[in-house]
């Protein structure tokens, strides 16, 4: 008799599996144990191609033997903090090399307890690449994800960010924390981009963006008498 573990990765029911259920439908994580179903399992590495990986630990598995994940890259999201709205960081760094030496060595400081970060390759990034995070509320990002030290690492490995021509910094945000009904989420929505078309050139400066530059990544709406509109318009 085997019991299996439940969680917020795809794997079997917090329950007791008999030996029989377990050789027709089950296999363990090859790393922490887990028993989850066979559709379940990842197969990360290209070495051992009969190791069962759960999702989580095959995340983990990419992040210390290939770095830097290509641009498609998407492990499963892991929420930090306690609240309703999460934000996802992703920080361009350019010049100091697209190294997975280097990758390595900001995933490690960072991730110590936790995987909190992983890095992806930008084709906009000359010589560098994509720090990610994964969701966290504003209060985890502040008191407890170490940016003074992984941004001061970078740095002193020569890597640069709002010096550069090619570098951005894209924060993404739940869509469940603006409202709690699709016609709340959609009034949210209009006003955030009411609020940017009546504000363009504040906003443009603040972007450190040109015109060109702008009008590629964020076309405007065009500037409406109300939220609503902006919305129509889009």
């Amino acid at each position: 008799m085997k019991t299996a573990s439940g969680g917020r990765i795809p794997s079997a029911t917090a329950t007791d599996v008999c030996d029989s259920c377990y050789d027709r439908h089950y296999t363990t994580c090859t790393e922490c144990g887990r028993i989850l179903y066979y559709d379940a399992a990842c197969y990360p590495d290209e070495d051992d191609e009969d190791a069962p990986y759960c999702r989580s630990c095959a995340a983990q598995f990419a992040s210390r033997n290939h770095p830097i994940q290509n641009y498609g890259y998407k492990p499963v999201p892991i929420f930090y903090g306690n609240g309703k709205r999460f934000l996802g960081v992703e920080l361009e760094i350019d010049r100091g090399g697209e190294y997975d030496e280097h990758a390595s060595r900001l995933i490690d400081l960072t991730n110590e307890s936790e995987e909190r970060i992983y890095c992806k390759h930008d084709g906009s990034i000359n010589c560098g690449f994509e720090i990610v995070t994964h969701p966290m509320t504003l209060e985890y990002h502040e008191t407890v994800m170490p940016w003074p030290e992984l941004l001061r690492s970078a740095v002193n490995m020569g890597y640069r960010s709002h010096q550069t021509s090619t570098c951005g910094l894209h924060v993404h945000v739940n869509r469940d924390s603006l409202g709690d009904t699709p016609a709340q989420k959609e009034d949210t929505i209009a006003r955030i981009l009411f609020f940017v078309e009546n504000n363009w050139n504040e906003l443009l400066k603040f972007s450190r963006r040109t015109v060109s530059q702008m009008q590629q990544w964020a076309a405007r709406y065009g500037r409406k008498d109300s939220p609503k509109e902006v919305m129509e318009t889009g």
